[in-house]
């Protein structure tokens, strides 16, 4: 079986870090990846290493609360907007293919009104998402119709 692996603007999507940040995470050697034609491509042992670093992991706990406070708020949204907290028991491939599935569908979001964040702690894994209701509902009903 192939490795999975994930773009830059994949793992900037799941942590929130733009590909800048990401690129002087590479530089200071406390993200590993492979460079593929002039594009960086991680696995998801490389970014389960970098995941579990304590600056990174600060960083991202700072970054998933802010996505939430920042839904909270904001009682002015111009639309119906949902922000859902989803927790996951999962194997390590099980976490992989929920991981890739929610990527997936934000990057096919054509007018970007959909936040997504991952976290993952042993078995278990937190996706938060917001965005309008009516896409943020289709997509969760997506995903729970797949299974």
């Amino acid at each position: 079986m192939e490795e999975e692996l994930f773009s830059l603007n994949q793992l900037s999507m799941i942590t929130g870090y733009s590909t800048r940040m990401l690129r002087n995470f590479i530089k200071s050697g406390m993200l590993q990846g492979q460079l593929i034609d002039e594009k960086w491509y991680f696995d998801y042992a490389q970014m389960e290493s970098f995941f579990a670093d304590p600056y990174v992991r600060a960083g991202l706990q700072t970054k998933r609360n802010s996505l939430v406070n920042h839904f909270l708020q904001d009682t002015q949204k111009p639309n119906d907007q949902i922000c859902s907290i989803l927790d996951f028991s999962a194997s390590e491939d099980e976490q992989a293919d929920i991981q890739r599935w929610f990527v997936d569908r934000i990057n096919g979001d054509p007018e970007g009104e959909m936040q997504f964040f991952y976290t993952r702690q042993q078995r278990a894994i937190r996706i938060i998402i917001t965005g309008p209701a009516k896409k943020v509902v289709e997509m969760l009903n997506d995903f729970y119709g797949r299974r």
